[in-house]
């Protein structure tokens, strides 16, 4: 150790040469489509509906619950997601999403009936919420985790986060051949790299499809024309 200026300064850096352990990601729970539906179909209404908006549309729970009856138009099949709704010590909070940046939605087609269905019951006026509690009051997440989705959960057999069900919009996405740049502004992400990393990671029912691909292809190549 020397010592410059009356300052005491370590001559090397202990720390050099050591390699720190790799981190290992893990993969993030997410749900095929069959399974969004049947642990929906074991929701207590309207709260299956909620099941397949997160599942599908992939709403983050406060951009789920900040749904207002303006933010949905049939018409053009679009939903515009702008607020956010937290928790914060026993206190609901209203906000932004979390980019701050307000994003539009294509509504699935499978969807448009049953949210017509769901705005009859919903009360008059454009700052109606979509989804509340029991008692009308904002919807919690506390509440929904205990009495709607690990019911529902247990009767279909998975054990996963509710935010399993946005990280299966998103594999869906990056499945069905969605740009890197249509993910990013599905999922309302700050960069298209940041989508890719999340959602492009292979499951073993890719490397599946993928095998079967590689397969035509090689039968296309070596089979005689006709």
């Amino acid at each position: 150790m020397t010592n410059v200026a009356g300052v005491r300064m370590i001559a090397a850096n202990p720390a050099r040469g050591i390699v720190l352990p790799r981190v290992n990601k893990r993969e993030r729970h997410w749900l095929e489509p069959a399974v969004i539906d049947a642990v929906a179909a074991r929701c207590i209404e309207p709260y299956g509906l909620a099941v397949r908006l997160m599942g599908y549309e992939g709403l983050r729970w406060g951009e789920l619950v900040g749904l207002k009856r303006r933010h949905v138009d049939l018409m053009a099949a679009r939903t515009v997601v702008t607020d956010n709704v937290v928790e914060v010590g026993g206190a609901l909070v209203p906000g932004t999403t979390k980019s701050s940046e307000p994003r539009v939605l294509p509504i699935l087609r499978h969807l448009i009936e049953p949210l017509r269905e769901h705005l009859e019951s919903v009360p008059e006026g454009e700052e109606s919420p979509l989804f509340c509690g029991p008692r009308g009051a904002t919807l919690r997440y506390s509440w929904w985790r205990r009495r709607v989705w690990v019911l529902a959960c247990e009767a279909v057999g998975v054990d996963v986060p509710i935010h399993a069900l946005r990280h299966s919009a998103g594999k869906a996405l990056a499945n069905s051949g969605a740009t890197p740049m249509m993910i990013k502004s599905f999922m309302g992400h700050a960069s298209a790299a940041f989508s890719m990393d999340v959602y492009g990671h292979t499951s073993d029912e890719d490397l599946a499809a993928t095998a079967r691909q590689l397969d035509a292809y090689r039968t296309r190549s070596v089979m005689p024309d006709g």
